[in-house]
């Protein structure tokens, strides 16, 4: 019987459908240079879908790097390096899944904002990486990055690192994050995750209840448990291994979690578990009541910018820069309340809105 990995025909449609989307963008951009073709297309893209001039990608290309490093498994990562000083300050951006690392350079503005460089990657069987047999969704990429971490530790002296990631890229940020073994003496300073997932079966629970067909729990279980046993036999990959909290023994950095109450893709409740469980005093949560999914800098873009800025500072400990980087971001420190929030937990500071 010939297998089926029924994670690659969806990331296959999903793909294609992305892809038709973006073509038109990359036409007629003016220039037979490759990288130029595709910032112009995401700036492009970014324009229309944000509508936020701040979001534009505008770097010199003289200030990006294109490298690949091969995982112990002999894939090929591709990867782009934005350095815009000479500090040690970077951030590791991961893409949801379909996606691809140019997109990030739009998702890392507030943190070049203040004066971080952005090292971004197309995840296995993304963008310009090598394709792959068998997906795992998260298991094999969690691996990818503690590889590419080390890779910007060998480059850089004394980095000083924080993690975003978006969906499937959040996913892999908590499996790192929550494993201690894997991530102690790695200089990660801080994370950020975007409606992200607990476990595969979360994620899988959330999509059959909300985007698919209603069908009953008893019904969702076996066709779950039955989707586990087969995705095991393709990859060998177990039930378990998919499950971040698990993993998790103390916090070794802090993270920020947001999500949208009206997510169809990830349940909202995964991050406030996330931050539960961790237990840590510098952690925050924000949860809106509304948005959709990954399109945070479209429908909360005050809060999610000014944020996530003042949890970066806060963990750097130094506030200085906040003021430059909101003028270049077009935000101030009261822009957060223009998004309506349901949860919004920062240390001590509780608070539900109705």
């Amino acid at each position: 019987m010939k297998k089926v990995n029924i994670f690659k025909i969806v990331f296959k449609f999903v793909k294609f459908v992305h892809g038709t989307l973006e073509k038109p963008c990359k036409l007629f951009t003016g220039t037979s240079n490759k990288l130029k073709r595709e910032l112009k297309s995401i700036n492009r893209i970014s324009k229309i879908l944000y509508k936020k001039k701040e979001l534009q990608f505008n770097m010199p290309l003289e200030n990006i790097e294109e490298t690949s490093i091969t995982t112990k498994d002999g894939i090929k990562i591709s990867i782009s390096l934005c350095r815009i000083n000479d500090g040690n300050k970077w951030v590791i951006m991961n893409h949801w899944f379909t996606g691809h690392k140019y997109w990030m350079y739009i998702w890392g503005k507030p943190y070049m904002a203040m004066g971080y460089n952005i090292l971004t990657y197309d995840l296995r069987d993304h963008g310009k990486s090598d394709s792959v047999k068998e997906m795992t969704l998260g298991i094999a990429e969690t691996r990818d990055l503690e590889e590419i971490i080390d890779f910007l530790n060998n480059r850089v002296k004394d980095a000083y690192i924080g993690l975003f990631g978006v969906s499937l890229g959040a996913f892999i940020i908590n499996n790192i994050g929550n494993d201690t073994q894997l991530i102690k003496n790695k200089n990660i300073k801080w994370g950020i995750s975007d409606v992200g997932y607990i476990s595969l079966n979360s994620l899988l629970v959330h999509l059959l209840s909300n985007r698919m067909i209603k069908i009953a729990k008893r019904k969702k279980d076996k066709l779950i448990e039955s989707f586990f046993n087969y995705q095991k036999y393709l990859t060998g990959i177990g039930f378990e291994e998919y499950d971040s909290l698990d993993k998790f023994q103390y916090p070794v950095f802090p993270f920020r979690y947001t999500h949208a109450i009206t997510d169809n893709t990830t349940c909202p409740l995964d991050s406030l578990k996330f931050f539960l469980k961790r237990q840590c005093p510098q952690d925050e949560i924000t949860i809106y009541k509304k948005g959709v999914h990954a399109f945070s800098q479209r429908g909360n873009y005050y809060s999610i910018v000014v944020d996530n800025m003042k949890f970066v500072a806060k963990i750097e400990g130094e506030n200085n820069q906040l003021n430059e980087a909101y003028k270049i971001m077009n935000v101030n420190k009261n822009s957060g309340f223009k998004n309506k929030k349901t949860i919004d937990i920062k240390g001590n500071e509780i608070t539900f809105k109705k």
